[in-house]
């Protein structure tokens, strides 16, 4: 690959034959064919033009690859066709080469080629940098036009400035937009009158102007900085300086360049660019009846007119070439037909008058070069002829050549005058030094794709130019789009009227619009967004011309575009028309409601059921299976059930419902508890349940004044034995739980504690016989709970009858109690005395016979580890017990001495009753 940089180039000597500039370009098409499901072929073909090939070569690279690498095929040199492979949905681009020309340089031809290529629903942001001074004039017309954007896969960052506002300033808008999301923006539109960058040193003494004018050669010179809008579009600020450079040799004022003026001091784009850039500036076109306004309002219009195909072009171009080959060197008309090819086919060009053509006929693409001023091009004609408002300009995408328009911020410009002008025009650029390159756009690519191409027309591995051409050096400063960076060339009718209806009080949404006129449209992609500058999602995709969204936002933005197999000249790859909107705010509000989360609860807990909601006031409420009119209500659970509610909107009949299930874990079974103690003591007692739950169940035992208070395990049917120190009632609670659900039943009773305190000392009850008595004395026992005393009697010892009766009131801690009873006889006679309880139990005081009585001490009482029992009788042996409170004996002997010890080292502390008993007596 070859290429050349063109010190001086004046615009004098021309071919008479335009025909020869073809010669001097590769026309390469390529026509796409599935050979099995995952496989295509693409097949490519080009005019076979003389002079024959030395060599031919094909390189081959990805889209966005800035290197082609080695030569991927060489062909025959008499070839003019190629096939090669590929993956079904893939796509790559191809450079043909052909050596060796008369001027003694390469043809090139360029191509991105592909088989049915995916269409890409979004396409990245766009920063629109926009005047203020035209918001409110613009404001429908700028809404129409974003509105474009966002139905073509675009989303927006916009900012108004004015236009006195710096290009520093500027920049450090787009950067900041720029370094919040690197991987999504993708483009910069500067809309209006927007300031603009100026930047290089272009001289005749080092790097010519890109026309060739200088002071020494075909003044006007035009030496000095050129616009360059390429600075919105590199981020790398600290790149572009204003230190050194210093010119003022052009003609013109604007091209002059001094420190620190903010005019740059780069020549050549100092990196490559990140971002695409386009700018639509109908400013400071006086020779137009219009004004700015309305010149950029016209414009936009023509942009929403062609993206929805509201007017038709034909796929072809047309080509004014007034220089054909410069000098036998230079053949800037090939730019034209070298494009044409992938994009409208190398059989749709023909060479004719630009202005007189494109009055009456359309052609897509246009070219036009001849020698040039400020606001003219030789053998085409001038910004007047623009604005004379006899002449339409019938095309789309138009490439104009020749001095000083490539320099195009000036009154009147040249370049920009056919953006202005009655017709289609959209897109302008200075196109021949350099070489464009819109091959990309044959495939579906934007106008700024391959604008940032032949910006960034750098090969990283070779250091010279990715698209080999004599006129350019590598980065040119001054390359530049006057228009719309997003526009495609292939437009597909939009689907019309559009209509989103809400079905019912449903969140359902049924949309329907009206089929698209492209014929080969064969499906239409449904997309939803809050707002139409939201990010949008696909919902689907359909070939009915309706669709039903059935999970509708409150308020939804929908998008319906056309989608369509588009086969060009440069293969096949999906293709889709521009977005079609309509907004539905679900106008029957369906209530919120809430039942709550399902869950299980053990029979008999209450249980919260739904949810407060932010509902209007006119939504009612209804329960079920119980009755409530609340959004929320409270229930005691007895059986496993669903429960439903209802919200009904009273103002629009709009209700919906929503259902929980409650799960009823059973309760453990009750228990029937009982005691285990003594008839005449209460304070020491064991507690038995009936066993009616599983071992696994946790049994807690709760003693209110017990010792242990409490005692928890499971399977503890029956705890140990429990001790109370206090008289009265006291609660037993059990509480039975299911480790596993969590539920349980509590079972209680109450236990009468009626502890009696022994005496200090059993050595009160006396019995003394008189002549005609037989007198009965004790002493009421401390803290004797008692309802009074009954005496019996008895003749043989054995069948006694009560013979007396002592109610309470002669009771008395302390106080001394005597019972005479008057004897009838000489008989001997036993007798005994019972304590009367008050719960009906009864207690032996003492016993005796005739006048005799047992005295005794006990030593000490309290006692630790041994009792001392002295007698004062002489009747043995004798029975000793000792019983604990609950009358249970813990010890007995059988002693036949006066003073007896009894060993109590293994008791417990405690309540003991000792019991002395003998023939004759019992104590």
């Amino acid at each position: 690959m070859k290429n050349f940089v063109l010190a001086i180039l004046l615009f004098i000597t021309i071919s008479t034959q335009a025909q020869v500039v073809r010669n001097y370009a590769l026309e390469v098409s390529c026509n796409s064919t599935v050979i099995n499901g995952s496989q295509s072929q693409l097949l490519f073909s080009w005019k076979y033009r003389t002079p024959a090939a030395v060599t031919q070569n094909v390189y081959k690279k990805s889209k966005t690859a800035y290197t082609w690498g080695s030569a991927y095929k060489s062909i025959p040199n008499t070839d003019s066709t190629f096939i090669d492979t590929i993956l079904t949905g893939n796509a790559f681009e191809y450079m043909f080469e052909k050596d060796t020309m008369p001027n003694g340089y390469s043809a090139y031809g360029y191509i991105l080629a592909g088989s049915f290529v995916p269409a890409p629903t979004y396409r990245g942001k766009i920063i629109i940098i926009a005047d203020s001074t035209n918001k409110t004039y613009l404001d429908t017309v700028f809404r129409t036009f974003r509105n474009d954007l966002i139905g073509d896969g675009w989303r927006i960052m916009l900012h108004y400035v004015s236009p006195s506002t710096s290009v520093t300033a500027i920049k450090s808008l787009i950067v900041t937009d720029y370094l919040l999301d690197m991987s999504n923006v993708k483009s910069v539109l500067l809309f209006g009158e927007i300031s603009v960058p100026y930047s290089g040193d272009f001289k005749g003494s080092g790097e010519f102007p890109p026309d060739g004018h200088t002071t020494i050669y075909s003044p006007p010179s035009h030496e000095g900085a050129w616009p360059a809008d390429a600075y919105y579009g590199d981020m790398n600020v600290t790149a572009w300086t204003d230190i050194s450079v210093v010119n003022s040799l052009g003609a013109r004022s604007q091209n002059n360049n001094s420190i620190g003026d903010g005019k740059f001091d780069q020549t050549y784009l100092p990196t490559l660019l990140e971002l695409q850039v386009g700018r639509i500036d109908l400013s400071d076109m006086t020779s137009f009846s219009k004004s700015q306004r309305e010149l950029l309002k016209q414009y936009l219009k023509r942009d929403h007119n062609f993206r929805h195909k509201l007017f038709s072009v034909t796929e072809r171009g047309l080509i004014d070439d007034n220089f054909g080959v410069i000098s036998g060197l230079e053949d800037v008309g090939n730019n034209a037909y070298r494009n044409n090819s992938p994009t409208i086919g190398s059989n749709s060009t023909s060479a004719l008058d630009y202005l007189s053509n494109l009055d009456n006929n359309d052609y897509l693409f246009s070219y036009g070069c001849g020698g040039g001023s400020y606001t003219s091009a030789g053998g085409i004609g001038t910004t007047t002829n623009f604005a004379s408002g006899t002449q339409s300009v019938l095309t789309v995408f138009t490439s104009l050549f020749g001095s000083y328009f490539g320099d195009w911020d000036n009154t009147n410009s040249f370049l920009r005058a056919p953006l202005a002008a009655d017709g289609y025009v959209l897109t302008s650029c200075w196109a021949g030094r350099p070489h464009w390159y819109f091959h990309h756009m044959g495939l579906g690519e934007t106008v700024g794709f391959s604008t940032i191409r032949t910006q960034n027309n750098y090969n990283t591995s070779t250091g010279d130019l990715i698209y080999p051409n004599i006129q350019a050096s590598p980065l040119d400063i001054h390359v530049a789009l006057m228009g719309d960076p997003t526009l495609r060339m292939h437009p597909v009718y939009t689907p019309a009227n559009l209509v989103a209806i809400q079905q019912n009080c449903d969140s359902k949404v049924l949309l329907r619009w009206t089929a698209s006129q492209d014929t080969a449209v064969h499906n239409y992609l449904i997309m939803r967004a809050k707002h139409i500058d939201s990010s949008f999602s696909i919902l689907g995709t359909t070939a009915n011309t309706y669709y039903s969204d059935l999970s509708a936002l409150a308020s939804n933005v929908y998008m319906v575009r056309a989608l369509k197999l588009q086969q060009g000249f440069s293969g096949t790859y999906y293709n889709m028309s521009q977005g079609l909107f309509d907004t539905v705010v679900l106008n029957y509000a369906v209530p919120l409601v809430n039942a709550g989360r399902d869950t299980a609860v053990c029979t008999n807990q209450r249980v919260l059921l739904g949810k407060n909601l932010l509902n209007n006031s006119s939504v009612i409420y209804t329960w079920m299976p119980v009755s409530s009119s609340k959004d929320t209500v409270s229930i005691s659970v007895t059986s496993s059930l669903p429960y439903y509610i209802t919200a009904t909107d009273t103002l629009n009949g709009c209700l919906k419902s929503d259902t929980v299930n409650i799960t009823a874990n059973t309760l453990p079974l009750n228990e029937s508890l009982s005691f285990n103690y003594s008839s005449s003591c209460g304070d020491t007692i064991q507690v038995l349940s009936t066993q009616n739950n599983p071992s696994t169940y946790i049994y807690s035992w709760q003693f209110n004044g017990g010792n242990p208070a409490v005692q928890s395990s499971a399977g503890l049917y029956n705890p140990s034995t429990v001790t109370y120190n206090a008289t009265g009632s006291s609660v037993i609670k059990l509480t039975v739980s299911n480790g596993t659900t969590g539920c349980f039943k509590i079972d209680s009773v109450t236990n009468l504690i009626s502890c009696i305190p022994l005496p200090v000392e059993l050595i009160s009850f006396e019995c003394i016989k008189t002549i005609n008595t037989f007198k009965l004395s004790w002493s009421v026992i401390e803290d004797l709970n008692n309802n009074g005393y009954r005496i019996e009697q008895s003749v043989d010892g054995r069948q006694y009858k009560a013979v007396g009766f002592l109610n309470s009131d002669l009771t008395g801690s302390g106080k001394k109690v005597e019972y005479i009873y008057d004897l009838k006889n000489s008989e001997s006679k036993y007798f005994r005395v019972w304590q009367i309880n008050f719960d009906g139990r009864e207690t032996l005081i003492g016993e005796c016979y005739n006048n005799e009585r047992i005295n005794f001490n006990v030593l000490p009482n309290p006692f630790d580890f041994e009792l001392l029992i002295e007698l004062e009788h002489d009747k043995l042996p004798i029975n000793i017990t000792l019983s604990d409170a609950c009358g249970r004996p813990v010890y007995t002997l059988l002693s036949h001495d006066i003073k007896t010890t009894l060993n109590t080292s293994q008791l417990v502390a405690g309540i003991y009753l000792l019991n002395i008993s003998g023939k004759g007596f019992n104590e």
